[in-house]
């Protein structure tokens, strides 16, 4: 599902927080001590709404990485820890896969159990993209080549971003997702309204768009959350009305399809054309 990975591991988070394992503010250095002091000032709710300054993808070579990582942290510490912040954490936002893939770590040191294991205890509905693992039903990926034929997509080994980009699932079972989530299933009212609320930067100005995982926005005077998500195979978007209980979730097994304009259509029809 490529990013749309990321709500979910935003959920995880969440249900980690109300067990008590982890306080959002708290420094990542809190959970992971090793990290250099430099993160001091990086903190869950920071990673969850990319405000961290870890860097993104520095190249095709980690995109189509084909190297396995037994966990998040050892992928954390081979790819990007060395790396520089790209900007003091708090000050500003850029979009990081990476930044969720520590927080991944965080959440398998904080219970002792790999991030296979957090979704399976958690929420069994979705599932890990292994590269060695048959998974019933999972459809092959494509892409358009040079020539704009249809090809296989190059396979690649997503244990270096399973919180951010390397969770499976149906489009039926993310809208189920959806539904047990603004029903109370998943998380506390409480939780969810903290999840689901505008962050702001250290300097108090409000980040317009990010929730703690999610995107957000208004259509027609109703607020939706919503995520989209790109990777080799894989186009995604879902949009999410928790007051209406209604959304659309769109899986695509092709790379770069403009998914924007069937996604409109629908939302046309399951809340009205947009108003200017």
């Amino acid at each position: 599902m490529a990013s749309l990975s990321k709500p979910i591991t935003a959920v995880l988070t969440m249900k980690l927080v109300e067990e008590g394992r982890l306080v959002l503010d708290d420094s990542i250095r809190r959970v992971l001590p090793e990290l250099p002091a430099r993160y001091d000032a990086v903190t869950l709710r920071r990673l969850l709404s990319h405000q961290s300054g870890i860097r993104e993808y520095a190249g095709l070579e980690e995109v189509f990485s084909t190297r396995h990582y037994f966990n998040l942290g050892e992928a954390a510490r081979s790819i990007f820890i060395d790396s520089p912040l790209l900007f003091e954490p708090g000050s500003k936002t850029a979009y990081t896969t990476y930044g969720y893939a520590l927080l991944g770590a965080a959440l398998e040191r904080s219970t002792g159990q790999s991030f296979k294991q957090i979704l399976e205890t958690r929420m069994r509905v979705f599932a890990l993209d292994e590269l060695m693992t048959v998974l019933q039903d999972r459809v092959r990926p494509y892409r358009k080549n040079s020539a704009m034929a249809w090809e296989n997509a190059p396979a690649f080994d997503a244990s270096n971003k399973y919180a951010g980009g390397g969770i499976v699932s149906s489009a039926d079972d993310y809208a189920s997702f959806l539904i047990q989530l603004t029903s109370g299933l998943l998380l506390r009212k409480d939780s969810l309204t903290t999840m689901w609320t505008q962050q702001k930067l250290a300097d108090g100005s409000v980040v317009p768009y990010a929730t703690l995982g999610w995107a957000t926005g208004i259509r027609n005077n109703r607020r939706f959350f919503t995520h989209g998500g790109l990777q080799p195979g894989t186009t995604t978007v879902m949009h999410w009305f928790p007051d209406l209980g209604v959304g659309s979730v769109i899986l695509c097994n092709a790379e770069g399809p403009d998914l924007n304009g069937l996604q409109e259509r629908l939302l046309d029809v399951l809340v009205g054309r947009k108003q200017p």
